[in-house]
């Protein structure tokens, strides 16, 4: 286990972090977009490189990881209030209710 977090360390200072993170934002062919793709999912699904991450980074691995929290939370409630709105908009245009 220490094997892999000393190995995850480089890995993910380049890639960025897991989630939705990477430094390379643009991929300029098909092959860097696959790779930055496999690159993302193996990290997603792997907890140890998950954890290395954040605590390589420190507290500000733990800010950003709760910042992505709270702002997909937000999106969420977001989405479900304009989803409702549209529906009262419809029932309301139809006369149903």
């Amino acid at each position: 286990m220490a094997v892999s977090f000393f190995i995850a360390i480089p890995f993910l200072h380049f890639h960025g972090p897991p989630i939705g993170g990477g430094r390379c934002h643009v991929a300029h062919d098909g092959r860097q977009a696959r790779k930055l793709a496999r690159s993302r999912s193996v990290a997603l699904f792997n907890p140890i490189l998950f954890l290395g991450w954040a605590s390589y980074h420190g507290v500000f691995g733990f800010v950003y990881l709760y910042k992505m929290f709270s702002s997909t939370c937000m999106y969420f409630t977001y989405l479900i209030s304009s989803l409702l709105a549209i529906r009262r908009m419809v029932v309301s245009f139809s006369g149903v209710g």
